[in-house]
């Protein structure tokens, strides 16, 4: 495991940023999505899956670490496609509330599911609160949320989250589908950025985003810092 971190002003051997703010458009984008044969582990427990459609959790070939090959799968009449991103489960799912459109878009930084995209890997900002209330999709967790510090794969002590101006989740309706507002944590190498991400879904599973705010990630209280673990 490759682990980056920001330390608000000390070092300690941790890279070391200062804080700045800039509006960039999105975080990369992966191409388009290629059709594999995949080893199906199990079943996604998730209930927004349409008729003839499943979720699998699967692997494709062997890699170390494991996580390198681990990966989500359309199941769909018979076919078995690798998502790479997740506008390519359009079609496949009926979000019919709120609840699960938001449910819907935490399957992209879930911690069980996160590496298991091709695009880059990010993580819902939440307090330890929340944290409890991430779904995991009937998947083991690839990060462990509760028991840590401050900052560790984007969960905030409460005070540091109220601190912040942070806040929680917003899902509102739209025509034909719903906006959600929420605050993310990534990184691109050593360049760590946490930001506030508008995501488009549609009913049916179409997607699209946004990235409306973007800084380097500020200092926390003491004894917190900034972690994000990464398979490499």
């Amino acid at each position: 495991m490759h682990i980056s971190m920001v330390k608000g002003i000390q070092s300690y051997g941790y890279t070391v940023v200062m804080a700045c703010s800039h509006v960039v458009p999105a975080y990369p984008q992966a191409g388009p999505t290629i059709e594999r044969e995949a080893n199906l582990d199990f079943k996604l427990s998730l209930k927004l899956c349409t008729s003839g459609n499943e979720l699998w959790f699967g692997t494709n070939g062997f890699s170390d670490p494991i996580e390198a090959s681990q990966c989500i799968v359309l199941k769909s009449s018979g076919r078995k496609i690798t998502a790479k991103k997740l506008g390519d489960l359009a079609g496949s799912v009926r979000l019919n509330t709120q609840a699960d459109a938001l449910k819907f878009v935490r399957l992209r930084t879930s911690p069980s599911l996160w590496l298991t995209w091709s695009d880059t890997h990010i993580l819902e900002i939440v307090s330890a609160k929340e944290a409890r209330n991430i779904p995991n999709f009937g998947a083991k967790p690839n990060v462990e949320l509760l028991g840590k510090h401050s900052g560790y794969a984007g969960v905030l002590s409460l005070s540091d989250f109220n601190r912040l101006r942070l806040q929680p989740p917003r899902v509102s309706k739209t025509i034909g589908g719903y906006l959600i507002r929420r605050w993310i944590f990534w990184s691109t190498g050593s360049d760590m950025k946490i930001g506030q991400i508008r995501e488009s879904v549609g009913r049916d599973g179409k997607y699209s985003h946004r990235i409306v705010k973007s800084q380097s990630p500020p200092e926390l209280s003491f004894g917190g810092f900034w972690v994000m673990p990464e398979f490499m």
